[in-house]
């Protein structure tokens, strides 16, 4: 084993979540934040690095994907990338163009508008700082727990191959013919609304109906990241690894990186057309987010990425005393049950060091994360007297994480 620092590192995004851990085990990212452009040059000035072993995308969340796939494009070097194993189940449908996708998303959004609105009409469900698209997310895992949403028929799988690069085969003469981003793809999320194929009728089937008209396109910007994630690490020649959400079996990963709500896995059910919009849902569901331990020395204080977890029902390490945990949904206390979970976990004397990464909310954070015990740091506070973000560093002495100077500790008001 080498004898490289230990360095964490929060780096200030503009908004969303992107974590760097250096260990003698392996560099890994985590997430990437919401900006595509200029990240990889924001990766590289702060971690005086150009690549790392692992990049792990917890969610397809903008906030936490767009920057994977700016690290991605950048061409820095990545041996794999960590991705939600739903996301097999999808692409098939993005990627070989078969049948109007477009229409069938359109008369899905129509359909879950109105289930949104009867769980706002029963005070169901609060927005909060949610789109329509999350809350839907949202209630579909609440419902379905981590398995599929009508589970589809048959024994039709989508298999990665053993001993390849983790790509399915089905899926590999697609992405092949992907070398670059068509410029007429519907599934664009930059490009005007008048440029998708038959937007009139589109818009028609959707009522001209403002909520579902905004379930349609948020759905359009989830699959969109998703090809574009999965077009560049395969051009790049990079491994991919799959990552099934599950509370009872959590397993694979490495020994230095671990899932604590998933299972590796190397196939998925196929779906049918009309499953899409649900499956692309559930991908921005903070219910379903990848939460990974990271052990940086043996029986010493690791690293628990969170994404936007509320760790309900996750088994926590059992050497979580005087770790790093990052703050669940950015401090939200739409994630109040995490801080709760981790206590009863640690105990009256416990206690972590909590790093929050956030843009400039005034919802955020909320009293659970401020009353949490342990330290806190931001990459910006609230209301803090120092304007500017800052990358939060902490490095291992003594088994004990500290802070780099000058990283300081948690000012917001």
């Amino acid at each position: 084993m080498s004898k490289r620092a230990v360095r964490f590192i929060a780096l200030p995004v503009g908004q969303g979540d992107a974590f760097y851990l250096e260990t003698a085990f392996g560099r890994v990212l985590v997430d990437g934040g919401r900006s595509i452009q200029g990240f990889a040059k924001l990766f590289c000035r702060h971690t005086r690095r150009i690549g790392v072993d692992v990049a792990v995308c917890t969610h397809n969340d903008a906030d936490h994907a767009n920057g994977i796939i700016g690290f991605l494009a950048a061409g820095l070097p990545c041996r794999e990338v960590w991705l939600p194993a739903r996301w097999l189940s999808i692409l098939p449908h993005l990627l070989d163009g078969e049948g109007d996708v477009l229409v069938a998303l359109a008369d899905s959004a129509l359909q879950a508008v109105q289930s949104v609105r009867r769980l706002r009409a029963d005070s169901l469900v609060g927005e909060g700082d949610r789109s329509l698209f999350e809350l839907y997310g949202e209630m579909l895992a609440r419902r379905f727990e981590g398995s599929a949403p009508d589970e589809p028929a048959g024994d039709s799988m989508i298999v990665v191959s053993e001993g390849g690069r983790g790509w399915p085969e089905t899926l590999e003469e697609f992405l092949e013919a992907l070398a670059w981003e068509p410029l007429w793809n519907p599934l664009r999320s930059d490009l005007p609304l008048w440029w998708l194929p038959k937007w009139w009728d589109i818009w028609d089937r959707l009522g001209w109906d403002r909520e579902a008209s905004s379930l349609f396109l948020d759905a359009l910007r989830a699959a969109d990241r998703i090809v574009r994630i999965a077009r560049t690490a395969y051009h790049a020649g990079i491994r991919a690894r799959w990552f099934e959400f599950s509370l009872r079996r959590p397993a694979g990963g490495e020994p230095w990186l671990q899932p604590l709500n998933a299972r590796e896995v190397m196939s998925q059910r196929r779906i049918d057309k009309t499953q899409l919009f649900d499956y692309l849902a559930l991908t921005v569901a903070n219910r379903e987010s990848l939460v990974f331990w990271a052990e940086v020395q043996e029986g010493g204080p690791g690293v628990v990425f969170t994404a936007d977890s509320d760790l309900d029902g996750i088994a926590l390490p059992q050497t979580l005393a005087g770790a790093i945990v990052t703050a669940p949904h950015h401090g939200s206390e739409a994630n109040a049950r995490a801080y709760e979970v981790i206590q009863k976990h640690l105990g009256p004397c416990g206690s972590v060091t909590w790093v929050r990464s956030d843009g400039r909310f005034r919802s955020r954070p909320g009293k659970s994360y401020l009353s949490a015990p342990g330290r806190r740091l931001c990459t910006l506070c609230r209301n803090s007297l120092v304007p500017h973000k800052q990358p939060v560093k902490l490095t291992i002495r003594g088994r004990r994480w500290i802070r780099i100077w000058p990283t300081m500790v948690c000012s917001c008001r």
